[in-house]
């Protein structure tokens, strides 16, 4: 019984070192990411700063690097979007040219393909 009541001590004493050694390890971790994160912080505030003082405006001319990556990506959206349309057509055509069919898969994605066109030209006249 004193045998095993010294053992039950042991093994609580163990436990609670390594939950010392987890608590110190999380805490040297919170530690250095309090630090990137004021260094982030003093980062920002000096860019900030630096634009301020040199009287950039946050306007897209000011920044032509990033303009022309704006023109490049609006060209592959509309380059990505008339494909996805001209899948979608052909797969449509496909289906019809295949005449009447009792397959539902078919008849399932000639459904989507329809339906997925309708929903793209939904949202291309949203915005006007």
């Amino acid at each position: 019984m004193k045998h095993e009541i010294i053992k039950a001590k042991r093994i609580a004493k163990l436990h609670e070192i390594i939950k010392a050694k987890r608590i110190a390890k999380l805490q040297g971790q919170l530690k250095a990411l309090r630090h990137m994160e004021h260094k982030i912080n003093d980062e920002c505030l000096f860019v900030f700063g630096k634009l301020e003082k040199d009287g950039v405006e946050m306007h897209p001319d000011n920044f032509p690097d990033q303009k022309n990556d704006l023109k490049f990506g609006l060209n592959k959206y509309v380059k990505l979007n008339g494909k996805i349309k001209e899948y979608l057509v052909s797969e449509i055509n496909f289906v019809n040219l295949l005449g009447d069919h009792e397959d539902d898969i078919i008849t399932g994605r000639q459904e989507l393909a329809e339906n997925l066109l309708e929903q793209i030209e939904k949202w291309e006249n949203e915005d006007e």
